[in-house]
């Protein structure tokens, strides 16, 4: 291409920026460097750009010049609103849900934003433009009464192999201190402190470079000390992510839960269940690493501490999209608490 050019290829200028994401020359607004997943997500965006660029007679290319006439604009336009077209139908073909969908064109319209807030490139703002599908995905967490289960049982407990009682422990320390599989699995020793006879784990979240400081309630501290006696620096076994989704469904199945839950997807703007090989989901089936987090979360909410405190726990924002999700969820929790209240008042 012409160096006179003021056209540059698409590809090359979204590589650079994931690499400037990635070497840290690109920055969050509060000064902390992306995390790993979020790269991961460019990536993923880019290899849609890819493909849809091999369907292009020539490189998809992005005119920078600080004068348009109106011809040129709206020439523009219809060129990117046909990019839009084929970026969305690209995914949607390859199977991909709403929200995924909305996933890549925020992580597009983040791009263009970076070129004209970091680079300084005269680009149009067609990429406005570019609407998201939006789908509030459901919630899946432990109910109240099978996390006491697995707290409280003895029974269960000594009917587990010493696999599924190492993914019990940390299943259930997860499902009560919040914190994400990867921050839980790398705790050490020197991540407890005692605090006037409080036990304490104090970290910083790998994702979000966020300060978090727990108090450990009686169960857990016990199932810590457990673990403690051994001679490893960190608190709980190695366990890759994959094994511990695996193992976690075992020890679902083992515990009964194996009636029939719905796993709901939008494609498209339609609704449909996801199957798992064919056949509708089991709860058992459902429940991975991030199961945890969430019913963290929603207990914490659901017994009534403020949300301030278990967005501090959390370490999500003020603002923070995916945690009015929890709020909005342990309120209906609450509401329906609350009318079973009522009835048993006026039937008494």
């Amino acid at each position: 291409m012409n160096k006179n050019s003021n056209k540059k290829e698409l590809i090359p200028l979204f590589e650079k920026f994931i690499q400037e994401s990635k070497n840290g020359k690109r920055i969050q607004k509060n000064g902390k460097r992306l995390s790993e997943s979020s790269i991961t997500s460019y990536k993923n965006t880019l290899k849609y750009i890819v493909k849809i660029n091999q369907k292009y007679q020539s490189p998809i290319s992005i005119s920078f010049s600080f004068k348009k006439n109106r011809q040129e604009i709206i020439k523009e336009s219809k060129y990117w609103a046909n990019f839009f077209i084929q970026f969305k139908k690209e995914m949607y073909f390859n199977g991909c849900s709403d929200n995924y969908v909305g996933l890549n064109i925020k992580n597009l319209k983040t791009f263009f934003k970076y070129l004209e807030s970091e680079k300084y490139f005269p680009a149009s703002d067609f990429y406005k433009k570019f609407y998201p599908p939006h789908f509030e995905t459901q919630i899946f967490v432990l109910e109240q009464d099978k996390l006491r289960f697995l707290i409280t049982n003895l029974e269960f407990e000594n009917s587990l192999t010493n696999n599924l009682k190492t993914i019990k422990d940390i299943f259930v320390v997860g499902c009560t201190v919040g914190l994400r599989y990867s921050d839980l699995l790398s705790l050490k020793k020197s991540n407890l402190h005692f605090t006037n006879n409080n036990l304490y784990v104090v970290t910083t979240s790998k994702k979000t470079n966020t300060n978090t400081r727990i108090k450990i309630p009686l169960h857990i501290e016990k199932i810590i000390n457990k673990y403690q006696k051994k001679k490893n620096k960190k608190l709980f076994p190695e366990i890759s992510l994959w094994n511990f989704n695996c193992y976690l469904k075992q020890l679902g199945e083992k515990a009964g839960w194996t009636y029939t839950v719905e796993k709901q997807r939008v494609f498209n703007g339609q609704k449909r269940e996801v199957k798992n090989n064919g056949m509708s989901y089991r709860y058992c089936d459902r429940l991975t690493s991030h199961t945890m987090r969430k019913t963290a979360i929603t207990t914490l909410l659901t017994l009534g501490m403020p949300e301030q405190i278990v967005r501090k726990i959390s370490g999500h924002s003020v603002n923070s999209k995916e945690f009015y999700k929890y709020v909005k969820y342990s309120e209906s929790f609450q509401d329906d608490e609350t009318d079973k209240a009522f009835s048993k008042l006026l039937t008494t």
